[in-house]
């Protein structure tokens, strides 16, 4: 039996300037205040909150082009909804304004399906006070991207982030309970662009998260078995004295 279909009956988005108690430099520019745009995602009786730290032209993309694209699709076809939005923005480019509002709509989405469903899609393990040297913006897309696929992987089941310490480094590892990868797909394939183990996918978030770890001086390390899931661990250096002092502690 097919289960019904939850429609999406809007996608809000309102943009937030928030000065900063001290100007903040990732080495080439400095600002004086933080931007966050929030998305709601709703159908029926539920709500779903996603945010990105961004432009406001990011809120415009959302407001002006994406709300259309998902409002009215399944609100539990997370997957779909993503796909559409990709179509829709390839020539824009993913980088930059683009990404940021695709993964704040994709995140309240995800909000609004956990709540739909009441269960948490994500929990988060180990100790989240763990200060790390990186680009805060970097680090949250590289997340994003990692967690897009965990949950894609995942069908339903509960998606795992846990954070860790060891001497020097930070590490976060996303694991979820899906459907694996061989170990011909992770050497070769992986993390190459346009290729993916998802009908449909684009193939291109383990690319750009490896891409923006390596930027930070971090690595990322994959653990895969068919049938048996995944897990992604994130490893960077940890705050202290010795870090490099332009980059931001996230």
């Amino acid at each position: 039996m097919a289960r019904p279909q939850v429609p999406i009956a809007a996608v809000d988005v309102a943009a937030y300037t928030i000065p900063t108690a001290t100007p903040e430099s990732d080495g080439t520019l400095e600002w004086r205040a933080t931007t966050l745009v929030v998305a709601e995602a709703r159908a029926g009786d539920w709500k779903g909150l996603g945010y990105s730290y961004a432009d406001t032209a990011t809120a415009t993309l959302v407001r002006d082009r994406l709300a259309a694209l998902v409002v009215g699709r399944d609100a539990l076809a997370t997957t779909d909804c993503w796909n559409v939005m990709v179509r829709e923005i390839r020539n824009l480019g993913r980088p930059g304004v683009a990404s940021m509002a695709i993964s704040a709509v994709d995140n309240a989405l995800w909000d609004l399906k956990g709540q739909i469903l009441d269960v948490p899609l994500v929990s988060l393990l180990g100790d989240a006070s763990i200060e790390a040297m990186v680009d805060a913006n970097a680090l949250e897309q590289a997340i994003g991207h990692l967690l897009q696929n965990a949950l894609d992987a995942s069908s339903g089941e509960p998606v795992t982030v846990r954070v860790g310490r060891d001497p020097g480094r930070v590490s976060i590892a996303i694991a979820d309970k899906g459907v694996g990868m061989d170990g011909d797909f992770i050497r070769n394939r992986l993390f190459q662009p346009f290729a993916s183990t998802k009908p449909g996918g684009f193939g291109i978030g383990a690319f750009e998260a490896r891409s923006l770890v390596a930027a930070m001086g971090g690595r990322i390390s994959v653990d895969s078995r068919p049938g048996r899931g995944t897990t992604f661990t994130i490893l960077l250096p940890a705050a202290g004295a010795a870090a490099e002092p332009e980059r931001k502690i996230a």
